[in-house]
């Protein structure tokens, strides 16, 4: 769960490619339910973010967040 650096062809969550000599970082990212662990993702990503300068970034996936109570699958 959370973020995770994979090199298996199957499973390539962190995709850095070059393209006109201008890199690009593609993240997917799965987040956990959990608001402590969900920060804990958030500054990961953070982290590795001001580490690596240079090129552009997409993060991509499932981040467990809601913006309203009423777009909850049990909230009628």
């Amino acid at each position: 769960m959370g973020l995770h650096e994979t090199t298996g062809p199957k499973n390539r969550q962190k995709t850095p490619c070059v393209t006109d000599g201008l890199k690009v970082t593609v993240r997917n990212i799965y987040s956990p339910c959990d608001l402590a662990l969900k920060r804990s993702l958030w500054e990961q990503i953070r982290q590795i973010r001001i580490t690596n300068l240079g090129g552009l970034w997409c993060v991509v996936g499932d981040f467990n967040t809601i913006r309203r109570p009423s777009e909850r699958l049990d909230a009628y």
